[in-house]
């Protein structure tokens, strides 16, 4: 069973570190928390997680060029995590999109959706997290 990896991109620090709670409260590793565009897709060919949540706008740059870029060497199940849904809904149509103020069982949806193949002690928690709303 391998351990469940996941990027986060998002410039707001007290959301990354949200999020981070989160994804490892359901077993992900977090890699990495990233601000800027560049920096995410450096630290997605460095790492390359099955998972990445990503902000439209960043310090540099924005989430769905990052995104974009990224895609061009690594598949990843992608989640935005965004205030600005209308920008994902523009630029990457069908995506998956969790509004802003988020919480962990709009998160454990996403990933359900977005990894349906997940298993073992992630796909536990997930499946927790959602019978506790």
């Amino acid at each position: 069973m391998p351990d469940w990896t996941a990027l986060i991109i998002e410039d707001e620090f007290l959301l990354a570190m949200e999020l981070e709670a989160i994804l490892k409260g359901f077993g992900f590793i977090v890699c990495d928390a990233v601000a800027t565009e560049d920096d995410a897709v450096e630290a997605a060919w460095r790492h390359r997680p099955h998972l990445i949540t990503a902000d439209v706008r960043l310090l540099q740059g924005t989430g769905i060029g990052a995104v974009a870029r990224i895609a061009e060497r690594h598949e990843a199940c992608v989640i935005y995590v965004t205030g600005d849904w209308q920008q994902v809904e523009a630029h990457a149509a069908g995506a998956l999109c969790v509004a802003k103020p988020f919480d962990a069982n709009g998160i454990a949806r996403a990933i359900e959706r977005g990894l349906p193949q997940i298993a073992g002690p992630v796909r536990e928690a997930l499946t927790q997290s959602l019978r506790r709303t």
